[in-house]
């Protein structure tokens, strides 16, 4: 278990679909941790286990991008990683740098 405090940036687990996504730790009170999803500034609590630290690696498995474009996700291999800055490449064989806010992943 990570040294989690306010203000952190994590990735929180979202039960409903499943996914992994950005977001913030708003406070802690014990177990259970107020988190602001970035993709959309929801709030939730969750609990310690559906935190994990806000990082990936290169090949890292079950990897989507957001496209502001169309607002949808597409599934991603992670080619390169710079501190947030990410390298990914879709399906079709087209790469391109994003931020790590634009990322989730699906549980594993």
């Amino acid at each position: 278990m990570a040294d989690w405090s306010d203000g952190d940036w994590v990735f929180a687990y979202y039960d409903e679909d499943e996914y992994w996504y950005p977001a913030e730790i708003v406070r802690i009170e014990g177990n259970d941790v107020k988190v602001r999803y970035d993709y959309d500034d929801s709030k939730e609590v969750v609990t310690i286990d559906y935190l994990d630290e806000y990082s990936t690696f290169v090949g890292e498995k079950g990897a989507e991008s957001y496209s502001d474009e169309d607002e949808a996700y597409y599934p991603v291999v992670i080619k390169e990683v710079n501190e947030e800055n990410i390298l990914v490449e879709y399906e079709d064989g087209s790469a391109e740098w994003t931020d790590l806010s634009y990322l989730r992943f699906a549980k594993q």
